[in-house]
C-alpha cells in the first residue's frame, strides 16, 4: 500500500508523524509526505520521502499566491504518484478538491484528526479499502490512432495491407489515410483485435496463420471497448488500475519461434500528468501508449537499439561540455567518452578538480578555472558548436570567473539534467528553446520537454581487468554497499539509497552466515580504489528508490551481480530508449524482500556468476562509453541544427 499525505505546514503535518512512522519503521506501506515549505521539512521525525508542491508544478510563478496554483500540483503529485490512500489535514487550500478527485478515482481518502488514534499499526489494517472506483469509460481508438498514423505509414507507405479491425475503425482509417484494404498483400494490419477477442492467444496464432507480416497495434494497459487489456512482458502502463489481463510477449513466443517479432511503442509519455487533456485516469497526461508488433513467418535481424542516434554524415564538432561544481565527475566521463570514441572533440570545463575522481588530460581535455588562465577557457568556448551544462548550471551561475551569455549565440546548447539539484527550481529551470536531457524518468515528469538520456558509467571502467572475487580464494562471500548516510532523518531525500535497511538485513544475515559472509561499506575513497573493491566483492546492492544509480553500473560492468529496485516508471523510460526485449540482468528487491534476494544471493555460487556474466554482457551492449556516448552526440547535432539567436 502506498500513502501520500498532502499539507501546507508544519501544523498540519505535524499531527500525522504517528502514521508516516509507522508506514516506515513497520513497512506495512511505502508513503510520501507532498509539502508547502521548509516549516513541514523542518520536522525531523517524519522519516519517509518528502517532496514539494513546486516540484509538480512546472510554472509556478513566484509572484502568484499559492491559491493560484496549488491545486493543479496537488491534482499532478496524486495522479503522478498513484496512492492507495491520501491523507489530508481537516482544512486548506484544496483538500475538498483531492478528496473529490480521490472518490473519483477509487483512492481511499482521510481526514486526518488533530489526536491521532493511540495505536497507528492496528488502525491502518482495520481501516476499510476504498470503495470502487467509478468504471473507466472506454477509449475512443481512433482518437488513440491519430498520433500512431505516421509510424504506420514509414511501414506502409503505399497504403494497401489486408485490414483486421472493427467496421468502425475500416471506415475511420478509409477515411483519415485512403488506407484500401487488400487481401493477399503479404501484410496484414490488425488494429486492437485481441481486446475483444474471445481468445487472445488463438485470435494471434490465427492472424500469424496466414503466412502474411503481421503488424499488431493494441493498447498499454488502457480500458476499450473488450474485455482484455496488455503488457509486454514488463512493460505496463505506469497509471493502470490494475495488472494487464494478458502478456503479449508470452502470446507471440507461443506463436512463433523467437526472434521472429519486434515490438516498439507508439505515442510514449514521459510520465507526467500534466499537459494535454486527461483521456481518462489511466492516461492523465493525454497520451494513450501503444503496443507495435511486426510479427513475421520466421526470425529476422534487429536494428542495434543506438541505429536511431547515428548520423551517416555527422561533420566533426567542438562540444564543450561546463560543470562550475564537477559533480561526480560526470563532466569529465562525458568529456573522455566523446574523445575516445567518436570523431567529435570535447573540452571540459569546472572551476576546480575532484577531490577523487580524475581522468588522463588527453582523454578529457580539462580547463579547472582556479589554476589555469581564463583566456583558455574563452578560446574553448570561442570554437565550441555546442555547450553542455551540467545540473543546474548555466551561463548565469555565480560560480564562473568570468561572464559566459556571450558565447552562446549561435551554438547549440543542452542541459543535463542528474540529481537533487533542479528539484528545487523546477519552473526557473524549464529550459524553453534549449535541449534538457536527463537519465531519472522522474525528472521527465518535472521537465516535460526534456529528452531520456540513460548515459553510462565512467570510461575509465574501460582500462580495468577484471578478476575473480576474493571469496574465490577464501571462501568469504562478500556484498559491498557505497552508502547514503544511515540516520533516519536523512531517508526524507529522494536520492538517498536506503542505507539503513542494507545494514539491517547485514546484521541478520552477518549472524547467520558467520565467516561465511561480510558486508562492506566504502565511501571517501578515490575511484580507482573503490573500483578495485567492487571486484573484491561478490555482490553489490543499490538502493531501493526505484531508480539506476552508478554503484550498481560500475558493478555490473566489472562483472559483479547487482540488486536494486527498478519502478513502472524506470522500466517504461529504459525499454523505450534500449527496446523492450532488452534483458535487464540485475536482481529487484524491496523494503521487505531485500534480506531474502541477498541471501539467495550468498548461497548461490553459480547464480552469481551467471548473474555477473549477464550484467557485463548487458552493460557492453547497451550501457557502456562507446555505445551510451552516441545519443548524447545526436541530441547535440539536434541542438546545433536547431539553435536560435540568443
Amino acid at each position: 500500500m502506498k500513502i501520500l499525505t498532502f499539507t501546507t505546514s508544519a501544523d498540519e503535518l505535524a499531527p500525522m508523524l504517528p502514521l508516516t512512522r509507522e508506514a516506515y519503521f513497520s513497512r506495512r506501506a511505502e508513503a510520501m509526505s507532498i509539502i508547502w515549505g521548509e516549516g513541514e521539512w523542518s520536522l525531523q521525525d517524519n522519516p519517509v520521502i518528502q517532496r514539494y508542491y513546486r516540484e509538480f508544478s512546472v510554472d509556478p510563478p513566484p509572484d502568484r499566491p499559492i491559491a493560484d496554483w496549488i491545486w493543479p500540483a496537488a491534482r499532478r503529485a496524486l495522479l503522478e504518484e498513484r496512492p492507495d490512500l491520501v491523507v489530508v489535514p481537516h482544512s486548506g487550500f484544496v483538500y475538498g478538491q483531492l478528496l473529490e478527485l480521490c472518490q473519483g478515482l477509487g483512492v481511499r481518502a482521510l481526514v486526518w484528526d488533530s489526536r491521532p488514534p493511540a495505536d497507528v499499526g492496528r488502525w491502518l489494517e482495520a481501516e476499510p479499502p476504498a470503495a470502487a472506483a467509478r468504471p473507466a469509460r472506454p477509449l475512443d481508438p481512433e482518437r488513440l490512432l491519430e498520433p500512431a498514423l505516421g509510424r504506420l505509414l514509414e511501414l506502409v507507405p503505399e497504403r494497401r495491407s489486408g485490414l483486421a479491425a472493427s467496421e468502425g475503425m475500416r471506415r475511420w482509417l478509409q477515411q483519415r489515410t485512403g488506407w484500401v484494404p487488400l487481401e493477399g498483400s503479404g501484410i496484414t494490419l490488425a488494429l486492437f483485435v485481441l481486446a475483444g477477442a474471445e481468445d487472445p492467444a488463438r485470435e494471434l496464432a490465427r492472424l500469424r496463420s496466414t503466412g502474411a507480416r503481421l503488424l499488431l497495434v493494441e493498447a498499454v494497459n488502457l480500458p476499450l471497448e473488450g474485455r482484455w487489456t496488455f503488457r509486454y512482458g514488463d512493460y505496463d502502463n505506469e497509471f493502470a488500475r490494475g495488472r494487464a489481463s494478458h502478456d503479449l510477449r508470452e502470446c507471440l513466443a507461443a506463436t512463433g519461434p523467437a526472434g521472429s517479432w519486434s515490438a516498439e511503442i507508439l505515442s510514449a509519455r514521459p510520465g507526467a500528468a500534466a499537459g494535454a487533456e486527461p483521456l481518462g485516469p489511466e492516461a492523465p497526461d493525454g497520451r494513450a501508449p501503444l503496443f507495435l508488433i511486426d510479427a513475421r513467418p520466421e526470425p529476422w535481424a534487429r536494428t542495434p537499439w543506438q541505429e536511431r542516434f547515428q548520423a551517416p554524415h555527422e561533420p566533426k564538432r567542438h562540444i564543450v561540455l561546463l560543470d562550475s561544481q564537477n559533480i561526480a565527475g560526470s563532466v569529465l566521463n562525458h568529456a573522455a567518452a566523446i574523445n575516445r570514441h567518436t570523431a567529435h572533440q570535447a573540452t571540459s570545463v569546472c572551476v576546480s578538480r575532484h577531490p577523487f575522481i580524475e581522468y588522463p588530460p588527453e582523454d578529457c581535455r580539462p580547463i579547472f578555472l582556479d589554476s589555469d588562465p581564463v583566456e583558455k577557457a574563452r578560446e574553448a568556448l570561442e570554437q565550441a558548436d555546442c555547450l553542455i551544462f551540467f545540473e543546474d548550471d548555466d551561463e548565469t551561475s555565480p560560480a564562473w570567473s568570468f561572464d559566459l551569455s556571450s558565447y552562446l549565440e549561435g551554438r547549440g546548447l543542452v542541459h543535463l539534467y542528474v540529481g537533487y539539484r533542479v528539484h528545487q527550481r523546477v519552473a526557473e529551470l524549464q529550459r524553453r528553446g534549449r535541449r534538457v536531457l536527463t537519465p531519472l524518468p522522474h525528472l521527465l515528469r518535472m521537465f516535460p520537454q526534456a529528452h531520456f538520456y540513460a548515459g553510462f558509467p565512467p570510461a575509465t571502467l574501460d582500462d580495468v581487468e577484471l578478476r575473480p572475487p576474493l571469496s574465490s580464494s577464501d571462501g568469504v562471500v562478500r556484498v559491498l554497499h557505497t552508502p547514503s548516510l544511515p540516520h533516519p532523518t536523512l531517508s526524507r531525500y529522494y536520492y538517498h539509497k536506503d542505507t539503513e535497511l542494507f545494514l539491517e538485513a547485514a546484521r541478520e544475515l552477518s549472524s547467520r552466515y558467520s565467516g561465511r559472509a561480510e558486508f562492506w561499506q566504502i565511501g571517501g575513497w578515490p575511484h580507482d580504489r573503490i573500483l578495485q573493491s567492487r571486484l573484491d566483492c561478490d555482490i553489490t546492492f543499490n538502493q531501493l528508490r526505484g531508480y539506476h544509480g552508478l554503484s550498481g553500473d560500475e558493478a555490473m560492468y566489472l562483472e559483479r551481480p547487482m540488486v536494486q529496485a527498478f519502478d513502472q516508471f524506470n522500466i517504461n523510460r529504459h525499454r523505450e530508449y534500449w527496446g523492450l526485449d532488452a534483458a535487464f540482468p540485475w536482481l529487484s528487491a524491496d523494503r521487505n524482500t531485500l534480506t531474502g534476494v541477498l541471501e539467495e544471493l550468498i548461497l548461490d555460487r553459480t547464480r552469481r556468476q551467471e548473474l555477473g556474466r549477464a550484467g557485463r554482457a548487458f552493460m557492453l551492449e547497451y550501457f557502456s562509453p562507446r555505445v551510451g556516448i552516441l545519443p548524447l552526440i545526436y541530441h547535440c547535432q539536434q541542438a546545433i541544427l536547431c539553435r536560435q539567436p540568443q
